[in-house]
């Protein structure tokens, strides 16, 4: 989806699309851009601090038939102000 100035979608072409899957995607060498390995080493990169992230989850079924559920339901989220 290409966006216009006028804030609506307009979509590629058949044709356009077509002639973009049949170009060649250049892949260059660190030789064909004048660099070496240490130009490019990972050194500009640091890692602070890697971890999975602790969350806090709260889950609770509610008993009844469907009726009793929706009530309950409705009245949990009108505690916490959903509703």
């Amino acid at each position: 989806i290409v966006s216009h100035e006028k804030n609506a979608s307009r979509y590629a072409k058949l044709k356009d699309t077509m002639a973009a899957a049949k170009k060649r995607i250049p892949v260059w060498s660190l030789a064909d851009l004048g660099l070496s390995a240490d130009d490019v080493s990972s050194d500009f990169t640091e890692i602070g601090e890697l971890f999975v992230p602790q969350t806090d989850s709260h889950c609770e079924f509610l008993q009844g038939d469907a009726e009793e559920q929706a009530s309950l339901l409705v009245a949990r989220l009108q505690e916490r102000g959903a509703i």
